[in-house]
């Protein structure tokens, strides 16, 4: 029960798949605990389900085992992954549990769940999981707050109809929100879930949106939004969509929008939508994002973060660029005489110039002590051959102060361009000037100008 694409063959499906296989159908603690890292957290449904470390998870789940030893059965619905690191997956579901409770039939309950996964020994492994529900009424302890669904639902009074819409309008998970189809989407209703999300009053948020949906929709997402609607609604009354709503407060709220075309009372096209807020989960997903593209020593980007940035950048025309590939003179020698803190210090101190002495280009260290610079829109050569000395005369004075009586600089190859290049292409170019540099003297600068 896959959506996107995906299939069950997936590695990081298989291991969900083999931890709620152990936790619901067998309660089996040991297989459910093989699933997930050492350092696990989660955050479960209950007001105490929260457990930092594979010991505080399997006194929960030891406890949540003794309470309800019966097995459950599961099904996984709407499972999305995306690799945001080299082994390292984010996914996300909806599971619906049921199970049969003796003199009341069968019992339902539906969560949803985030989970990080990354590579051990072989095997994708859970390092952390966050289930969430929308029910109210849940109660401390009930590890699943099952629902008991009669057969049937008997004929309501139009008081009694209006009292279980209110109800759903107050358990929905999520903000409901709905606009005409017509130009900026004019506001056509909004429940109080969706105001308190985005910080409102009713009037507040007509005043400030002129009652107009496309107003609070971030002015990059919007041609987005308007794409996907158009889209799904060209093959069906559905369309699922993600993007940033503006808050009252200036800030911008991720929601996951679900909606639906309908037809209002005035016979006017419009569209009705669930708003789930997302924040958390994208901001989680940038975070790995990050971490995966950054080299946290040095604190500017890594290899791979470089070739990402890089190559974007010079996918744009700019009127110029310059490129340094460069490395520290000696480098293993002020790790052997002063250490490797030392070292550390040295290479962070390596970077900060970089970053003062290029603050409008793309800085990253590629590994060991070797370095890269990019940068857009230079006036010419002469300008930017004054900054790389610059940035030399500054690397070795902050080098005799942090390790006294040791002197040595930096080499460099660089490129002057005005047609893009690939970002593989620069580095073997300016690898070449830097290996003249190192071969003939250290300390030295070699820049090309290219055509």
């Amino acid at each position: 029960m896959l959506g996107t694409n995906l299939s069950t063959s997936s590695p990081v499906y298989q291991s969900l798949c083999a931890f709620f296989d152990a936790y619901l159908v067998r309660r089996d603690l040991d297989a459910a605990l093989a699933q997930v890292t050492e350092d696990i957290y989660s955050l479960g449904t209950g007001v105490h389900e929260e457990a930092h470390g594979r010991a505080e998870f399997a006194a929960l789940l030891q406890e949540e085992l003794h309470s309800e030893p019966n097995p459950n059965h599961y099904q996984i619905h709407s499972y999305w992954e995306k690799e945001v690191a080299p082994g390292i997956y984010s996914c996300l579901c909806q599971i619906e549990v049921s199970a049969e409770v003796p003199g009341e039939g069968r019992a339902y309950f539906s969560t949803r769940l985030t989970a990080g996964f990354r590579a051990e020994e072989g095997k994708y492994r859970a390092f952390s999981l966050h289930m969430s529900c929308a029910n109210p009424i849940q109660q401390e302890r009930e590890f699943f707050p099952l629902h008991y669904a009669a057969q049937e639902l008997k004929k309501m009074n139009a008081d009694s109809q209006s009292k279980l819409a209110e109800l759903f309008n107050e358990i929905v998970p999520g903000g409901i929100m709905g606009g005409y189809l017509e130009p900026d989407f004019p506001l056509y209703i909004i429940n109080d879930h969706a105001l308190d999300m985005l910080g409102y009053t009713y009037s507040e948020f007509c005043a400030d949106t002129e009652e107009k949906i496309a107003n609070t929709i971030h002015p990059d997402d919007l041609p987005g939004v308007i794409r996907a609607i158009a889209d799904s609604f060209a093959a069906s009354d559905k369309y699922d969509v993600e993007y940033r709503l503006r808050k009252k407060d200036g800030s911008y709220l991720w929601v996951h929008d679900v909606g639906r075309k309908i037809v209002t009372e005035e016979g006017r096209p419009a569209i009705i939508s669930v708003l789930v807020d997302i924040s958390e989960r994208v901001a989680y997903q940038t975070l790995l994002k990050d971490n995966s593209i950054r080299d946290f020593l040095a604190g500017i980007y890594n290899r791979r973060g470089a070739e990402e940035c890089m190559s974007a950048l010079l996918a744009a025309e700019r009127a110029s660029y310059g490129f340094l590939l460069l490395d520290l003179d000696d480098f293993k020698q002020i790790n052997d005489r002063f250490g490797h803190a030392t070292g550390d210090r040295v290479l962070q101190m390596a970077a900060a110039q970089l970053r003062a002495h290029f603050p409008d280009g793309i800085c990253a260290r590629l590994g060991g002590d070797e370095f890269v610079v990019l940068v857009p829109n230079l006036s010419e050569l002469e300008v930017f051959q004054l900054r790389t000395q610059s940035l030399c005369e500054a690397y070795r004075k902050s080098l005799s102060t942090l390790c006294a009586g040791h002197q040595a600089g930096m080499s460099i190859g660089g490129l002057f361009f005005h047609q893009s290049r690939s970002f593989s292409s620069l580095y073997v170019q300016a690898d070449q000037l830097l290996y003249q540099v190192k071969h003939h003297r250290k300390d030295g600068i070699c820049i090309h100008s290219l055509p």
